[in-house]
């Protein structure tokens, strides 16, 4: 319902995350709030190619590397202007919600991470859960710096998330980041 939505947050700027946002924001008459190190790329509709981080998605990676123009034709999305950029924790009591956004790099230099006061903690790509559950890494399989992505998990639970929502796959315990 336009004008119930208060605003949008950005997890990150990749196309399968932010390549909708424009469209949501116009119709919903909302905000968007994203990282400063996402909006440049957001606001020419392209997102950074991250490292793989297993086997497969390295290889995937490699290959996308030899075909950059196939690769950014199929990623574009259009511009995104966040209407609020943020470059610390910032909360989100000014919008009537409960919660905050909190930095978390790794997945992307301007991951973020809504947590609200009840220990949810919308992380977009800073975890993962489509992997078969035997495995229980919750790592996703693209990064721009796992040293940072596993700092960021420390954050995320030392700020209290109780509960991790992926952007791919069910929420799942925090104590599955590990400490």
């Amino acid at each position: 319902n336009r004008g119930n939505l208060r605003l949008a947050v950005a997890t990150h700027g990749h196309f399968d995350h932010a390549g909708g946002l424009t469209a949501v924001s116009r119709a919903l008459g909302c905000p968007l709030l994203a990282h400063q190190g996402e909006a440049r790329e957001m606001a020419q509709g392209r997102w950074l190619l991250p490292l793989g981080t297993f086997p497969p998605s390295r290889a995937a990676i490699a290959l996308a590397r030899r075909i950059p123009r196939l690769l950014a034709r199929a990623t574009r999305f259009e511009p995104v202007e966040p209407d609020h950029v943020v470059d610390r924790e910032t909360s989100l009591a000014p919008f009537g919600l409960d919660a905050r956004v909190i930095p978390t790099p790794g997945h992307s230099p301007g991951s973020l991470t809504l947590l609200t006061a009840q220990g949810n903690a919308f992380v977009g790509d800073l975890a993962y859960n489509e992997l078969p559950s035997l495995f229980k890494n919750r790592r996703p399989p693209f990064a721009t710096d796992l040293d940072l992505l596993h700092q960021s998990w420390r954050t995320a639970l030392s700020a209290g998330a109780r509960t991790i929502h992926p952007g791919h796959g069910a929420a799942f315990d925090a104590s599955e980041l590990g400490g």
